[in-house]
């Protein structure tokens, strides 16, 4: 395995409750699980990978497993005019996400420093095959995510019809009411805060493309902030 390549997975693993990753943080994946082992920093030494940190202004929005329905209503004149949106989830595991992306930070040379470490320990039978480290990770100010425990949950958004046309903080202020709940959330306004993680592994087959997939229907989603534009 010591010539293994190295594989590399574009997709963001949004924050979905439970799930938190530093920069540096390396563990297995059991099925769609995260089960951290450590970082990199604290178990190997001191590691001077060289990083990027990068401002952006980015919407990300993505529904998986969720059927999403919306009406209008109107209390007396239309400045009371409020919004609804329901949202269903189709199975365990369903997500409803959005973030506001305002800084990413990244290891800038996957090649050259982080495979060359993931190698190097390989070969002396430190580090495992099956272990990812977390490459990037991404902030938001604003985000929502919703994860259903149980086939058949139901949440409904509400608000003034004026934020939910508002693209920039549509969802982000809005206020939401469980209405067959067995739903888990995350919600943060105004505080940059963890949003999702990227994660490079090895691979007898080379260098591909891995989204995060709950397994059902066939569904997959895949986030276009791309570590496509990382010179990896």
């Amino acid at each position: 395995m010591s010539n293994a390549p190295i594989k590399t997975d574009y997709g963001l693993y949004p924050a979905t409750p439970g799930f938190r990753v530093q920069l540096g943080d390396y563990g297995v994946w059991k099925g769609k699980e995260w089960c951290r082992l450590g970082n990199i920093n604290n178990d190997f030494g001191l590691i001077f990978f060289n990083k990027t940190i990068e401002e952006t202004d980015t919407i990300e929005s993505c529904d998986c497993g969720v059927t999403i329905s919306s009406g209008t209503s109107i209390d007396g004149t239309s400045d009371n005019a409020t919004t609804g949106t329901e949202l269903s989830f189709n199975a365990n595991g369903s997500i409803h996400y959005k973030a506001h992306i305002t800084k990413i930070e990244r290891f800038s040379s996957i090649q050259n420093e982080v495979f060359s470490f993931m190698k190097k320990y390989l070969e002396q039978g430190i580090w495992d095959s099956k272990y990812w480290i977390a490459v990037e990770i991404n902030y938001a100010d604003n985000l929502l995510s919703f994860q259903s425990s149980s086939k058949g949950s139901k949440v409904r958004l509400h608000g003034n019809i004026e934020d939910e046309l508002n693209l920039a903080k549509a969802d982000f202020n809005l206020n939401f009411k469980y209405e067959k709940a067995s739903i888990n959330c995350i919600q943060f306004n105004g505080v940059e805060q963890f949003a999702g993680a990227k994660f490079v592994g090895f691979d007898r087959t080379g260098l591909f493309k891995k989204t995060y997939n709950p397994g059902y229907q066939g569904e997959a989603f895949n986030f276009e902030i791309a570590s496509e534009q990382s010179t990896y």
